[in-house]
């Protein structure tokens, strides 16, 4: 297991101006004139990755200047921006992976590069402790089966230690206030063995796990009725509901297509929740957020196989869904929702109940998370 000489060349000198940098294009209004700059103002710094010609990168987009950012030897899954070290952020590569990366988004340069360990695999999420000192990260032992959570240096990102995931196929991670770790243990057997697929999903046990990072006890966990629902991406609400992002893996299609997509953690009870019965969300929902609308909590889901957004409230009221094809990556800006597409399209959708507004596609294939960046301006 090794990142190439050429890939890490390649990320070694993603310092260059324009690594990674495509502007984003004006389009013509109804009047003829530009409307890029209306459109654009209401938008925020995105951090997340993408791939455009062939070559994976890891960056921030911004209204103003579109995307940049720096080459990265694979697939990124979820970005992190480090709060503690600004102008910094994390890129963790999509399962099975094999690196992470701290990179400087204003030099737009790799910091520290760090390679899974010997028989372990990164699943692309990671989530810093309350002080920034240390970064959990998502990880499969391939040995065993079993998940592990990385205890990581968080600037040098270097392993100290290893806590269990008590799972298979650890994924989305959730550090709650009280300093207790929720994992969303997947259930899938990531050991690749041929002619088998079939006998990883009959072992399949996904839970929603908590556990105390301080000792590594395991405090709580939830089990689904129906485990060939796979449990993948969190959101918690200021509420302290958390909102969970389902993945179906039945054999039967049917059974797949029909299943629910998002499951609900509140006042200690896990459950899923249905869509209407017209509304067929094909079993997959690839990231979840949560926005404070008012006194309520939303939670959305980008429905890749059904090309639908898709709204619930905390208590678990259906609120309607938005059309939008290969959509996946979501973030909350104030009180909306911003998505953005696997084929390049850019998406605000406002909770007040006013019509969405989009962006002019790209050439860039987006990841599928995005965040929001606090900590730089537009100018860099």
């Amino acid at each position: 297991m090794y990142v190439d000489q050429r890939r890490r060349a390649l990320l070694a000198g993603a310092g260059a101006a324009v690594a990674g940098l495509f502007p984003w294009p004006t389009f013509a209004s109804e009047t003829g004139r530009s409307s890029t700059s209306d459109l654009l103002h209401s938008w925020p710094d995105i951090l997340g990755a993408w791939r455009l010609d062939g070559i994976d990168y890891a960056g921030m987009w911004s209204p103003e200047l579109g995307a940049r950012g720096i080459a990265l030897p694979g697939r990124a899954h979820e970005l992190i921006e480090d709060e503690w070290r600004r102008g910094e952020a994390i890129a963790v590569a999509r399962r099975p992976g094999e690196f992470i990366v701290r990179f400087n988004l204003e030099a737009r340069r790799a910091v520290h590069l760090v390679e899974a360990e010997q028989m372990r695999r990164f699943n692309g999420h990671a989530v810093f402790s309350p002080d920034g000192k240390i970064l959990y990260t998502s990880e499969n032992d391939l040995v065993s089966g079993k998940g592990v959570i990385g205890v990581r240096d968080g600037v040098t990102l270097e392993k100290r230690a290893e806590l269990p995931s008590y799972g298979i196929g650890p994924h989305g991670l959730i550090l709650e206030p009280d300093g207790v770790l929720l994992i969303a243990n997947g259930g899938i057997v990531a050991i690749p063995k041929p002619g088998e697929g079939q006998a990883e999903l009959e072992r399949m046990a996904p839970t929603l796990t908590r556990l105390r990072i301080s000792d590594g006890a395991l405090l709580d966990q939830w089990i689904l009725p129906d485990r060939f629902l796979s449990i993948r991406h969190l959101a918690r609400g200021m509420d302290g509901s958390i909102g969970v992002a389902l993945q179906a893996a039945h054999a039967n299609q049917a059974s797949r297509e029909e299943a629910p997509v998002f499951a609900l953690l509140r006042n200690g009870a896990f459950e899923t929740i249905d869509s209407p019965p017209e509304m067929r969300l094909q079993g997959y929902a690839g990231d979840v957020a949560q926005a404070q609308v008012g006194n309520a909590v939303h939670y959305a889901l980008g429905c890749s196989h059904s090309g639908l957004v898709a709204r619930w409230n905390s208590t678990g009221q259906w609120l309607g869904a938005a059309p939008l094809p290969r959509a996946c990556a979501l973030a909350s800006y104030g009180e909306s929702f911003l998505a953005v597409t696997e084929e390049g399209e850019m998406l605000r959708l406002p909770t007040s109940g006013a019509g969405p507004t989009s962006l002019p596609t790209s050439d860039a294939k987006w990841e599928n998370h995005i965040s929001l960046i606090h900590s730089l301006s537009a100018s860099i």
